[in-house]
């Protein structure tokens, strides 16, 4: 999984886990937990702005905001 979606994972409270399989080995699945599920949209939040602040203007990245919702 991507180092960033790991770092919003964790910014926004959600949990990153793997299942350990028999013979202590990690599944190579990984598990997001979002508990309690507010959480879950925080996350989504974190990842329309991160979204946005790619964006080379202004002006873009108001308009991905807005369409998603998000305000500050």
């Amino acid at each position: 999984m991507n180092e960033q979606i790991r770092k919003l994972v964790k910014q926004s409270g959600g949990e990153f886990w793997q299942r350990i399989e028999s013979n202590d080995v990690l599944n190579k699945e990984a598990y997001i937990t979002f508990d309690p599920p507010e959480i879950l949209e925080k996350f989504a939040k974190l990842i329309v702005r991160e979204c946005a602040l790619q964006c080379v203007h202004n002006e873009d990245m108001d308009r991905i905001e807005k369409h998603f919702g998000v305000e500050e």
